[in-house]
């Protein structure tokens, strides 16, 4: 048995209809998968922009690092400050780049739809 089985059928004008093809478009997500969206209460987010996989490439092995390091900080109730700064660093001009090229509302726009894509 399929997981949605309730079809919903109504009916826009043509200003609606673009209006709403727009929005879907600018999402990046399929129309119905818009409609989904929407129902379980997601903040629309514009689709990712096109250097997505290259940012999350070098965030990846910041977020490894910062890992370990909390891990080994947990095993032997010490932490490495060097490798912490250094992970620190790395973080902070990554994050300094998003900032200044999308601004501070849209760099949190693409960390959150990175965690959903992420999940």
């Amino acid at each position: 048995m399929r997981k949605r089985d309730i079809q919903i059928n109504f009916r826009l004008s043509r200003k609606e209809a673009d209006m709403l093809m727009k929005r879907v478009q600018k999402s990046g997500l399929t129309r119905e998968g818009y409609f989904r969206h929407i129902i379980n209460n997601l903040a629309e987010t514009d689709a990712p922009f096109p250097d997505h996989l290259a940012l999350k490439q070098r965030l990846n092995p910041i977020g490894r690092a910062l890992n370990q390091i909390a891990r080994d900080g947990h095993m032997h109730k010490t932490i490495d400050a060097e490798k912490y700064d250094e992970a620190i660093i790395a973080l902070d001009k990554v994050m300094a780049e998003i900032i200044s090229a999308f601004g501070l509302r849209r760099a949190r726009q693409e960390f959150l739809l990175m965690e959903r894509v992420n999940r």
